[in-house]
């Protein structure tokens, strides 16, 4: 591991280690009795927590279970495989650790909330499931199809051209995948919980996934950084014109699926004023003037935003080193 070359990787996993969590340390019995609340509606019992949070409970569950039938973590394993430098790949098993922790979290509240087999007012999973295939599907195969080294066994970076093709992949990874994607459904949850008092379980279930993913994005920033310069040659026009097409479509499915999630309007402009912040983050990287006209955030969301900066730690550095250690040295 010494000398370091890349110390915001080996800060990064020491960061992640420290702030280690799991699932069934957040308590969950007041969600419960909460979903399980009932009142009698002339003599008839009635669910106090109507379809429209549950549904919004269900999202999160929903929304983790299709994706990881479209990325599974075998992709993060993808990126350890192709990385040569030591601190970086320390890391990257770490996050792997995190990605599997969400797993459990959401099996977790699919155990302890029972929302799976829950039924009230015509509305269960399954047929919420059922509702989002046909989205989900769709996005499945454009993944598949923008993924095929980081969801594969054959990629290599032996070319310009492949070398190229990989900075977009870990871009589309990172910035859609374990961003764009994720954060809509915990978003909703948190919200959710604010707004009722409800749902506190849930809620810091997804706190504690928001904060994974809002570190993670961080290493991207310096990992996408470090792998342009060192391979100049292949951040060229046509790499910047893949990136904002292949996103452009994904975005486009993610506005459906927005729709789909049982959002209000307010809502559906806050989102996709993140998934946009997201969109020119990068784009900015790649040296991409951004213009056009923004949706502007709610108060809501920017508090949101606020809770995201209050999730991040110092972590600084990046690009081409010359000074001890590996290079990223995708292989």
């Amino acid at each position: 591991l010494v000398p370091f070359k890349f110390e915001w990787a080996w800060k990064g996993y020491l960061e992640s280690c420290g702030g280690h969590w799991m699932p069934q340390e957040v308590r969950m019995e007041n969600d419960l009795a909460e979903l399980n609340e009932v009142h009698m509606v002339k003599d008839k019992q009635r669910f106090v927590v109507g379809t429209n949070d549950r549904k919004i409970l269900c999202n999160l569950l929903a929304n983790h279970i299709y994706m990881k039938q479209a990325v599974p973590n075998m992709a993060w394993l993808n990126l350890y495989r192709l990385m040569e430098n030591p601190e970086g790949r320390q890391y990257l098993l770490r996050q792997v650790m995190e990605e599997a922790v969400h797993d459990h979290a959401i099996s977790n509240l699919q155990e302890t909330l029972g929302l799976m087999t829950f039924e009230v007012d015509n509305f269960s999973i399954v047929r919420h499931l059922h509702l989002l295939e046909d989205t989900y599907k769709d996005r499945f195969k454009q993944l598949r199809e923008f993924l095929p080294m980081v969801t594969g066994l054959d990629g290599k970076t032996d070319t310009v051209e492949k070398v190229r093709d990989f900075i977009l992949e870990l871009t589309i990874l990172y910035g859609f995948v374990d961003w764009i994607a994720m954060v809509t459904p915990i978003y909703q949850v948190i919200k959710l919980s604010e707004q009722t008092g409800k749902f506190k379980g849930v809620a810091e279930t997804a706190n504690f996934m928001l904060r994974d993913l809002v570190r993670h994005q961080q290493v991207f920033a310096l990992m996408l950084e470090t792998a342009c310069a060192e391979n100049p040659e292949a951040v060229t026009d046509v790499l910047r014109a893949d990136f904002v097409g292949r996103m452009k479509k994904l975005m486009d499915s993610q506005s459906d699926l927005i729709s789909l999630l049982s959002v209000d309007e307010g809502d559906y402009a806050d989102l996709t004023f993140l998934m946009r912040h997201k969109f020119v983050e990068i784009q900015t990287q790649f040296g991409i003037h951004a213009s056009g006209n923004h949706p502007m955030p709610s108060a809501y969301m920017t508090g949101f935003m606020e809770k995201i900066k209050a999730h991040e730690i110092e972590l600084h550095g990046g690009g081409a080193s010359v000074t001890g250690g590996s290079s990223l040295g995708w292989n």
